[in-house]
């Protein structure tokens, strides 16, 4: 599968957002004061905006009607009984998953859990540990609080 940039370049879809940019050039420094001099003279306020909005677009929690399809789906796909509308109320409360990882999470679930019975918690906290939407929160979240470090304050 391509990467986002090349397949921008494939299809024309203009350059790459600011902030994915930023993304991809301090990603790979652990460490703030590691990051090169270019790219800290190039932050601008509008760029811990922009990360923050997509922060928190990405960590939107999604609501219990979309935990409750997505555990019919696991059910489904399981071929076990439906949690009780309690379960899921649990579940939603306990968890706070993003909307956005769901599928995923829900995929990783069926392609690896093997008992007779509805997954537990945990089993949801791992899925999410291991998809693409929570690196990509963490490495906003990291690059947030680097770019915060760098600029000048008011």
């Amino acid at each position: 599968m391509p990467s986002e940039h090349a397949h921008q370049l494939m299809t024309n879809d203009g350059p790459m957002p600011r902030i994915d940019s930023l993304l991809q050039r301090a990603r790979t420094y652990t460490n703030t004061g590691d990051l090169p001099q270019a790219v800290i003279k190039a932050l601008r306020p509008s760029d811990l905006t922009e990360a923050e909005e997509k922060l928190n677009s990405l960590k939107a929690v999604s609501d219990d009607a979309h935990y409750a399809a997505m555990m019919l789906y696991i059910s489904d796909g399981l071929q076990i009984d439906v949690p009780s509308s309690d379960t899921i109320k649990v579940y939603y409360e306990t968890l706070q998953l993003p909307l956005a990882a769901l599928e995923e999470i829900q995929t990783k679930i069926l392609q690896t859990y093997r008992w007779n019975r509805f997954p537990p918690i945990e089993t949801f906290r791992a899925a999410y540990h291991s998809t693409k939407i929570y690196r990509e929160i963490s490495q906003l979240e990291s690059l947030t609080k680097k770019i915060e470090r760098f600029l000048p304050k008011d």
